[in-house]
């Protein structure tokens, strides 16, 4: 038999690292290998042996230094294996769209308009030393572009976006995001779809994170206003009406109160927030001071934001001029309007729904991971 692969040695023991496996060696070849060398063996099994007759060094190697994933990934078998599943889920997820009748689709990475949001920060750059460009935080504005032009009726991309200021256990600055869409659908249905996901990734009715064991055989609603009165007994349009600053407050509550709560016993769908907080989504119909939005939550971590979209080209300008004024009154960086997609939206989107999931922390879930890093090949402190 011939096998190919990494030689690693001590003293007593001589393994070959062979794709997943891990081959203990009899060495009885004239040429000894030396820790890394990539080689070509020539031999036969015995018992839990490879009796290794002759070896060919292919390449020689070199000891490896540094922890960075890619290599662990050498040397680590079970590392190695539980990234090629990684790997193979995601392109489960693309299959799992597929199945359901979605197209997949491209759309620039590099952009001319940035999110408005201000919790978000774009990292920019330029064509030619002149004109500024970003690298975007969400494909949202093209997708809906091709949604106006009825390419199809249920798209879907994954693609690397960019957060800057973003680096945690739950933050890199970039990581892979899905963002899908339906015309013609309201966004309950996509409370549907990300728990038919979650099922279809386990192949299970629970998932064990951090010791837990979380039902995924459904999900749990709450309204934004009952999740701060029952966790943070705090009124929620008492704290919008009285405090000037109550953005801030309410962020400073969906981290310490309202978010280690949500997802534990089942996923959690948080839904209904405040029309502020919202500049993309439609309004209720009866009650205009919160909008269709959610976010799907499972053991303490969001993994999704979705909408009903707004498809009114008047509103969102209004809604993208609050934003950029408050951009500029809290000194962040001074954002252009996209008058591209309020022209699209002039043009007339169809009534959809759409949803974004972050696929690193829902991997971080899968694999039962504390850290957003130990998903990446190459996270941010690797480069």
């Amino acid at each position: 038999m011939k096998i190919y692969g990494r030689f690693l040695g001590s003293f007593k023991n001589n393994f070959l690292i062979s794709e997943t496996n891990y081959y203990r060696l009899k060495i009885q070849a004239d040429v000894k290998p030396h820790n890394f060398d990539i080689i070509e063996i020539t031999g036969y099994r015995d018992k839990d042996f490879i009796v290794a007759e002759k070896i060919k060094i292919i390449k020689e190697g070199q000891e490896i230094g540094g922890t960075e994933n890619w290599k662990k990934i050498i040397y680590d078998t079970e590392t190695k294996e539980e990234h090629i599943k990684m790997q193979k889920s995601i392109q489960k997820i693309r299959n799992f769209f597929l199945k359901k009748d979605f197209l997949e689709v491209y759309t620039p990475i590099l952009v001319k308009y940035p999110a408005m949001e201000p919790n978000l920060d774009s990292f920019e750059t330029k064509f030619e030393k002149k004109e500024k460009l970003y690298l975007h935080t969400s494909p949202e504005y093209f997708m809906k572009k091709l949604l106006t032009a009825g390419l199809y009726r249920r798209i879907f991309e994954i693609t690397p976006v960019f957060r800057n200021n973003e680096l945690g256990k739950m933050h890199n600055p970039e990581f892979l995001m899905l963002e899908w869409y339906r015309m013609f659908k309201s966004y309950d249905v996509l409370m549907e779809d990300l728990l038919e996901l979650v099922r279809y990734l386990i192949e299970d009715s629970k998932i064990n994170y951090l010791s837990r064991e979380v039902d995924i055989t459904d999900y749990k609603k709450i309204t934004v206003r009952k999740a701060f009165q029952k966790y943070a007994d705090i009124d929620l349009d008492d704290l919008i009406k009285n405090r000037d600053n109550w953005k801030e407050k309410f962020f400073e509550l969906m981290v310490n109160k309202i978010e280690p709560n949500l997802g534990w016993k089942q996923p959690t769908v948080l839904y209904e927030y405040p029309k502020e907080m919202a500049a993309l989504a439609k309004l209720k119909e009866t009650d205009k001071s919160v909008a269709k939005r959610f976010e799907f939550y499972i053991a303490g971590i969001e993994l999704a934001n979705c909408f009903e979209e707004l498809n009114d080209p008047k509103r969102q300008l209004e809604r993208f001029k609050e934003q950029k004024t408050e951009r500029v009154s809290a000194k962040l960086k001074n954002y252009p309007i996209d008058k591209t997609f309020i022209n699209a939206l002039k043009i007339g989107m169809p009534p959809s729904s759409g949803g974004a999931l972050g696929l690193n922390r829902l991997l971080m879930i899968i694999f039962n991971k504390k850290n957003i890093r130990k998903t990446l090949l190459f996270p941010f402190t690797d480069l």
